[in-house]
This record gives structure tokens, C-alpha cells and sequence, in this order.
């Protein structure tokens, strides 16, 4: 099922353009922080723009050259119209970058009007309350744009339907652990990118036949000196790159902290109270994202999974000039020198030149051996 997920990905405008001819919007988001259960309760199809590897020469116009790659990237695609079928953006302030860029697209993407969301730094109580405004913000944008009312059971309903995405997605990341070996990291890519630009009803009847199909075949041998790995990755792109070069020289990536995998689905949003609430305080509270709440939190539980898992060594991908992942990378370098982890840190440079990428890689791996 590989394959039918991969096309579903390379297919999205086809898949988006369909949405609309029912009439329905097409919302465009930028990063995890987004509450996408909003968006499906307002009606609307939600859409995650991510890199895809565009030339963005033209894009670099209207750009500082220290932002990321990835923001480069997304206004290069819209500017070269392959977003034409977006209605509607959200921007979640994840970092300086996002604050800057909301401007900038706003002039020049070609597409309606944005709206930013600021996320708190923290999850303290008035941060919260600062975040339950915000997502009323959004509430009124989706309201006004798609012309449906945001009830608390339609939010409910959506929130159902994504935790049962999550508790799906969960049961994959177990298919990978090396007990289990039945799936590879390089292809739970796949099938997240496929439901990042899908109905999530139609992703989670596909996640259950595909489990099905998985459970039932026998644990992968894997060759002795095999070498496991955990990935820390914030770009789908970069990470599916990444898994591909270590499955290709015979080792696994066994888990990562992938901001749509394991760090989407490891806690479900609340179903008891107040839906707006309990999304707001899922949002400010699950495992955080890099450069927001307390860094030690994510630290710790990552070193907690690595040596749950017993991986060999960690891999920490940054993208160049992404703040919130290098100003934590001391802090996840210092906790792995003390739980005698070894650690490889790549750029988004290595993993764009492919036989760097495969030489440091097995250097690595070398060492390690």
C-alpha cells in the first residue's frame, strides 16, 4: 500500500481541486501548532505546505537569506502557482521566522490573506488563557470563510476522528520497533504525507488496512550487525532522505520525533468539557515543539525513548538558520554525552547533496561498529 499512499501525496492538487468542486475550502498550514481539528469542523479540507523542493531563486527576492529553507520553499511554490488551490491560510507563530514571513506572503504569495496565530512560549495558565483567544480567533476566520458555524459537537466529532488518526498512527510506530520490524521508517513517511493532505476519514480507513496487511505478515530478519537509530527531524523531506540513505546501508531507523508522527499521536486531545479548551491545552502541552515551553521536557523524553528503544546512536537533522532546533541541540548533545548515546548531527545541506549525506552516514555507522 506503499505505493497508493505516495501517489495520494504526489496527486494533493488534484486531491484539493476535487474538495472544491463540492464545494468545499481548502486551508493551507504551515506546522503542528495548527489546530486542524478546527478546520475540519468548520467543513474545510486542511492542508499542510511543506517542503517539496522547490528552485526558489525567485522567491530568495523577497526573502532574507538567514530564514529557512523551508518558508523559501513554500513561497517559491505559491509564487509559481502550484498553491492555487489554497482558500485560506493559517500561520502559527512556531518561531521569529513564521512572524516575519506572514508579511511577506501576505504581498506576495498571490493567495487571500492569512491569519497568524500567536503560541505561547509556555503552557502556563495565562498562557493558556492567551491561546483559548486565539483559537476563537481562528474559529471566526474558518466561520467567515467557509460561511459553516463551529459547534462544540461539530468540534467534538473532529476531535474524535483525529485522536482515532493518532491511535492508529501510533500503532505504526510499534510496527517499527525492533521487536517487531514490519515496517520501515522511510515508508511511515509516506503515510503521513498522505494524510496531511487527505480527509482524515478516508486516511484512518486507510491506516487500518494497512496495519492489517503489516500485523499479518512475519518480523524482518535483521543481519547481526544491523545498527538501529532514532531521528530527530522537523522536515518530512529531509527526514524520508535521511531514513532512505541508513535503510539503503543496512541499518533502521527504529523511531523519530517527527512533528506528525510519534509527537502527533503519542496523547489524545481530551474528549470530556469544553472542546476549545481541551484542544488549547493539548496544543500547549503535548511533547513541545523545538523553541517552545521548557526545553528540558522534550530532552528528557527523548532520551527516554532512545534508551528505551536501545538504539545505537541518535541523529539530530537540522534545517540551516532554524533557531528553535539549534538553540536545543546543545542541550540534547549535553543529556546524550551523559547517557553515553552517540549522536551524528546533519544539516539540511548533507542530506541535499546525496553522497555526503551517505558518507557521513557511514562514517558513523563505521564508528559505531
Amino acid at each position: 500500500m506503499i505505493s497508493e499512499f505516495k501517489k495520494i501525496y504526489e496527486q494533493r492538487a488534484d486531491i484539493a481541486n476535487e474538495w472544491k468542486k463540492q464545494n468545499g475550502k481548502v486551508v493551507g498550514c504551515f506546522n503542528a501548532m495548527t489546530p486542524q481539528e478546527m478546520i475540519h469542523a468548520a467543513g474545510a479540507l486542511p492542508v499542510l505546505i511543506q517542503d517539496v523542493g522547490m528552485d526558489i531563486t525567485e522567491a530568495r527576492r523577497y526573502l532574507p537569506e538567514f530564514l529557512c529553507p523551508t518558508l523559501k520553499d513554500c513561497l517559491a511554490q505559491a509564487m509559481d502557482g502550484k498553491l492555487s488551490y489554497i482558500d485560506g491560510i493559517i500561520m502559527s507563530h512556531l518561531c521569529e521566522g513564521m512572524r516575519g514571513f506572514y508579511g511577506v506572503w501576505e504581498k506576495n504569495a498571490g493567495l487571500s490573506d492569512p491569519l497568524l496565530i500567536q503560541v505561547p512560549a509556555t503552557s502556563e495558565e495565562s498562557a493558556l488563557t492567551f491561546y483559548i483567544e486565539e483559537c476563537r480567533k481562528l474559529k471566526r476566520y474558518l466561520e467567515e470563510l467557509t460561511g459553516n458555524q463551529i459547534t462544540d459537537e461539530a468540534l467534538k466529532k473532529s476531535i474524535a476522528i483525529y485522536n482515532e488518526n493518532r491511535a492508529l498512527i501510533n500503532k505504526l510506530y510499534e510496527l517499527r520497533k525492533p521487536s517487531q520490524n514490519r515496517i520501515k521508517g522511510s515508508e511511515i513517511v509516506s503515510v503521513l504525507n498522505a494524510g496531511l493532505i487527505m480527509p482524515k476519514e478516508k486516511h484512518n480507513e486507510m491506516l487500518k488496512k494497512f496495519i492489517a496487511e503489516k500485523t499479518a505478515e512475519p518480523v524482518q530478519e535483521t543481519a547481526e550487525d544491523s545498527l538501529t537509530f532514532y531521528l530527530i527531524s522537523n522536515e518530512l523531506f529531509e527526514a524520508e532522505t535521511i531514513m532512505s540513505t541508513i535503510e539503503a546501508l543496512g541499518s533502521t531507523v527504529v523511531s523519530d520525533n517527527l512533528a506528525y508522527g510519534l509527537r502527533y499521536s503519542m496523547e489524545p486531545v481530551a474528549m470530556n468539557g469544553d472542546p476549545m479548551l481541551s484542544l488549547a491545552d493539548h496544543y500547549l502541552n503535548k511533547i513541545p515543539c523545538p523553541g517552545k515551553f521548557r526545553s528540558d521536557v522534550l530532552v528528557n523524553k527523548l532520551t527516554d525513548s532512545i534508551k528505551e528503544l536501545k538504539c545505537n546512536g541518535a541523529i539530530w537533522s537540522v534545517e540551516k538558520y532554524c533557531d528553535p532546533y539549534i538553540f536545543e541541540f546543545p542541550i540534547f548533545q549535553q543529556s546524550m554525552k551523559e547517557n553515553g548515546i552517540p549522536l551524528l548531527k546533519i544539516e539540511a545541506e548533507d542530506v541535499s547533496n546525496s553522497g555526503r549525506l551517505k558518507t557521513k552516514i557511514e562514517a558513523f555507522a563505521e564508528m559505531l561498529s
